[in-house]
């Protein structure tokens, strides 16, 4: 519990008990998201691959919409590495997906290319391939 009491501007109080009840409100209204028990897909590096072990937007997903989300994170992982990987997914009952590269594909050299391109062997390339 964040608070034991809140002093409002009108000068009520809630206290703990008024806000537990509004915290599982929330919870309650968060998981009759239309996203309920379906799937979601998260790619990327690290930076997602630690979204499995430190709170993050892959849980807040799960938390706030009661998704089943797969993480596909990984260490050191470039998209373009990763595309072949990504283009050959199924995604036909997959509700969402995020895609989150780039530190890794800096890091390493990876071309960018350009804003229009479909070369895959490019970051905006494989990214607008796979969009």
């Amino acid at each position: 519990m964040l608070y034991e009491k809140l002093n409002l501007q009108n000068g009520n109080i809630l206290t703990a008990e008024h806000l537990t009840h509004i915290e599982k409100g929330i919870a309650a209204a968060n998981h009759n998201s239309d996203l309920k028990g379906k799937k979601y897909y998260a790619f990327g590096d690290s930076i997602v691959m630690n979204q499995k072990t430190r709170r993050g937007y892959v849980t807040e997903m799960v938390e706030r919409y009661g998704v089943v989300a797969s993480n596909f994170g990984y260490s050191g992982h470039t998209l373009v590495q990763d595309y072949s990987t990504l283009y050959a997914k199924d995604f036909s009952d997959v509700a969402v997906v995020t895609i989150a590269y780039g530190v890794n594909d800096c890091r390493l050299g990876d071309t960018l290319g350009t804003a229009d391109s479909m070369e895959v062997t490019t970051f905006a390339g494989a990214l607008n391939s796979l969009l």
